[in-house]
């Protein structure tokens, strides 16, 4: 077991949360949700490849920040290991960690920033290289991914980590037959690695054959039965097949294997709000939001099951944060409309958000109905003329 002062541990998931896609602005950076997670450390004697640690106040408390309960404090961890570059630049635990906080805070140009410095610092680095493909992978540029994992593949092609990203990479270009190739590669080296069952069986999802997607799946868990990231891919086999009961259960499996999978929670909380246990829902989003604070569906998933729950003052909180965060959404804007309008009493404020509504969303017809909404408002919250009071009688009035 790695020590916790380990400099960055690249997890088992890494391929099944980077290649579904990402939470947009992080976390995505896992796909609809988290998918790829890579663990910061204090840099010390877990990874031989880096400098040996600034023993001082500051980096001190980086790390301490990083391990707050129940939720880092990514920003104030961010903050001291800056101070730590700022006394020594080639600091490479400082220098993964602010990496790592920037991409969890939803900053990917940052994260990219400080990756691709790790990199051209410490070429031999799995860590900080597998970190930048990670969140290329995140950010749908999968050309770029497969730019940085080639000369490590090169010298390395025995690494089945490597393999497993270079696959998954391939997929996201649609590039089918070297995906497989690498996922072959992979399984003659050990059939049972989890990555290359993976992105072998989203090979067949892709092609939409979802039976043959669960049987690979299926091996696969039988092979590596405590896999969080394999249940959470046969999950969605099962819902590709139409088979919703048994996809539940794969994901509260995969859910509690791993409390920390954020594809994992993001769905469930989604079944959750379609079946109106909003409670429920409510917890998986909180628990996305601990790991990636700005985590956009996390963020409108946790407004839902708020107003779900009745707490509309709650509800219209949390869904102006997802608007901070990530500008004008249209769906947070129309629930923040509806929220004044149905809940509030606010009419004039609820007008406010429509017409925001109406300029984010492209392509909106005509005939929506937020438009006769929109003409009702302006006529029912138009404030009314100012009465001209009667002139007083006596100084400055008539005389009678």
């Amino acid at each position: 077991m790695m020590s916790r002062f380990g400099l960055i541990a690249v997890l088992g998931g890494l391929v099944s949360l980077a290649a579904s896609g990402c939470p947009a602005t992080t976390g995505g950076p896992d796909g609809p949700a988290g998918r790829a997670r890579v663990r910061p450390g204090g840099g010390g004697p877990g990874d031989r490849a880096g400098p040996r640690p600034i023993k001082d106040a500051v980096f001190a408390r980086g790390v301490k920040a990083l391990g707050r309960k129940p939720s880092p404090d990514f920003e104030g961890a961010r903050v001291a290991f800056q101070q730590v570059l700022a006394k020594r630049p080639a600091h490479l635990a400082a220098l993964l960690n602010v990496a790592y906080c920037s991409l969890h805070l939803g900053q990917v140009g940052k994260a990219v920033e400080a990756y691709s410095k790790a990199v051209s610092m410490t070429p031999t680095h799995r860590g900080a290289r597998f970190g930048l493909v990670d969140v290329l992978l995140r950010t749908r540029k999968p050309r770029k991914a497969l730019a940085v994992l080639e000369p490590h593949l090169a010298k390395n092609p025995r690494d089945l980590t490597a393999l497993g990203l270079a696959a998954a990479a391939h997929l996201a270009r649609g590039e089918r037959t070297k995906a497989l190739a690498k996922v072959q590669t992979a399984l003659a080296i050990d059939r049972r690695d989890v990555l290359a069952h993976l992105n072998f069986g989203r090979l067949y999802l892709a092609k939409g054959d979802s039976r043959t997607a669960l049987m690979i799946f299926t091996r696969g868990l039988r092979l590596r039965p405590k896999s969080a990231a394999l249940h959470f891919e046969r999950a969605k086999a099962h819902m590709a097949a139409g088979e919703m009961g048994r996809a539940v259960m794969d994901f509260e499996r995969a859910a509690k294997l791993d409390p920390r999978h954020t594809a994992t929670r993001l769905n469930l909380g989604k079944v959750y709000v379609d079946n109106l246990d909003y409670k429920g829902a409510l917890g998986h989003f909180q628990r996305v939001l601990q790991i990636w604070p700005r985590h956009q569906a996390a963020l409108l998933g946790k407004a839902r099951a708020l107003f779900g729950l009745r707490k509309f003052k709650a509800a219209l909180a949390g869904y102006q944060v997802a608007i901070k965060h990530h500008g004008s959404l249209p769906a947070a804007l129309f629930q923040v409309a509806k929220i004044y309008q149905d809940h509030l009493d606010m009419p004039r404020r609820a007008l406010y958000y429509y017409q925001k509504f109406v300029g984010a969303s492209k392509g909106l017809s005509t005939r929506d109905p937020v438009f006769a909404t929109i003409r009702m408002l302006k006529a029912t919250s138009r404030p009314r003329p100012r009465r001209t009071p009667p002139p007083r009688r006596g100084a400055g009035g008539p005389k009678p």
